[in-house]
């Protein structure tokens, strides 16, 4: 009950046209929904800060690949080109038994991961954060910049961090292919 009436509190500070600095266990105690709605309200050029000095890289949802697609129909999805395309070298041998219905191995499947995201320019998600002041410190805002098309990216809200270098730890930690700027 006591975190429902905080949010509640938050959303209304944010809300009205006084200002409302939080602390930053304050600001910490809240939803991340509730977070992003005070970011746009001190932070309306969030987008900005996001795609100039906050980017902070790229990385690629390679685990979203579905791979036995391209192991089930590799003449269809180009999987043999793929693959070599990325450099790693095949046997006549293994592309027959590719051809044949054999599953890729581990390290193929990495190549054919890479190639796959070599091709994709719109498939990369980026990094993006900055740091907000709060009453008593500040944290790390970490946004997911996702492709919008001609318009640039839209830039999803994620979470905060204590600074920019936990931040970074955390992305290494979950995004594999990380290319950091």
């Amino acid at each position: 009950m006591h975190k429902i009436i905080q949010n509640f509190v938050f959303y209304f500070r944010c809300k009205f046209p006084t200002e409302y600095i939080p602390t930053v266990a304050k600001y910490n105690g809240v939803s991340a929904q509730l977070q992003f709605l005070w970011i746009q309200k001190y932070y309306p050029d969030f987008g900005v800060r996001c795609y100039d000095e906050g980017y902070l890289g790229c990385s690629y949802p390679t685990d979203s690949i579905e791979i036995a697609e391209y192991e089930t129909h590799p003449e269809d999805y180009g999987t043999l080109e793929l693959i070599e395309t990325a450099g790693f070298e095949l046997s006549d041998d293994r592309i027959s038994e590719i051809l044949s219905g054999d599953k890729l191995n581990q390290e193929e499947i990495m190549y054919l991961r890479e190639a796959i995201a070599d091709a994709d320019t719109d498939g990369w998600w980026g990094h993006h954060g900055f740091d907000i002041k709060l009453s008593d410190g500040k944290c790390f805002a970490y946004f997911l910049g996702m492709p919008g098309g001609q318009g640039g990216p839209e830039f999803e809200y994620v979470s905060n961090f204590d600074s920019r270098r936990a931040m970074l730890i955390h992305i290494r930690e979950n995004f594999s292919n990380f290319v950091e700027m």
